[in-house]
């Protein structure tokens, strides 16, 4: 079962990324389907206060699934809101997870992954808005808002597979420094003057250092 067959019923569901399903409000059953389907995390956007025909945090991990509550505004909305949802999204994708985000209709979830769409999956503007429809955004002010986050976070571009190659040549220069490590052990056993020599070279009678003095 595919994360989209999962949601059968649920207004808006779409999968706009393959590990990432959205939709509207889901029923409770709705989450055991998705474990089913390899889903992994659950990203409610809505408000705390909201009204749902459950309760969100215990339905969600009696499902086996981890649950996240990113509040996410039909005004407006701050930077650490669109960053806390990158953050978690990069996280699935970096874990090869799957992830459904939802609100109540599909409206605050398109708006609030615009910013990922393309700042971390290198989507252009019009695809990525147009992405954003399709998941049920129907608010210009929240597109507004997120490409206007957009605008000011363009240096992050690309900081997912930024950091996921970071973290990979970090592991690979400490196996390298072992490596250096274990030859200059091996050296200096065989090698022991000439070691000494190497780092800390002897000054000679006719260096200019040694007729300063």
């Amino acid at each position: 079962m595919s994360l989209l067959a999962a949601l059968n019923g649920v207004l808006n569901a779409r999968e706009p990324l393959p590990g990432i399903a959205t939709g509207g409000q889901p029923a409770a059953e709705h989450f055991a389907a998705l474990k089913d389907a390899g889903c992994n995390m659950v990203l409610d956007t809505r408000d705390p206060m909201e009204e749902q025909p459950f309760d969100p945090p215990a339905v969600v991990r009696a499902a086996g699934l981890a649950y996240i509550n990113i509040p996410v505004s039909h005004g407006a909305n701050e930077d650490h809101t669109f960053d806390a949802v990158r953050r978690a999204l990069r996280e699935v994708a970096a874990s090869h997870q799957g992830v459904f985000v939802y609100c109540n209709s599909g409206n605050r979830v398109g708006a609030v992954l615009l910013p990922y769409l393309m700042l971390d999956r290198g989507l252009e503007e019009d695809a990525a808005v147009t992405t954003a429809m399709q998941i049920g955004t129907r608010s210009a002010e929240l597109i507004e808002q997120a490409l206007e986050y957009v605008e000011r976070n363009k240096g992050d571009e690309g900081r997912g597979k930024g950091e996921q190659a970071l973290g990979e040549l970090r592991r690979t220069l400490c196996r390298r420094r072992q490596g250096y490590r274990c030859q200059y052990i091996r050296i200096s056993v065989i090698f022991p003057s000439f070691v000494s020599q190497k780092i800390a070279p002897r000054v000679s009678t006719s260096s200019p250092l040694r007729r300063r003095r």
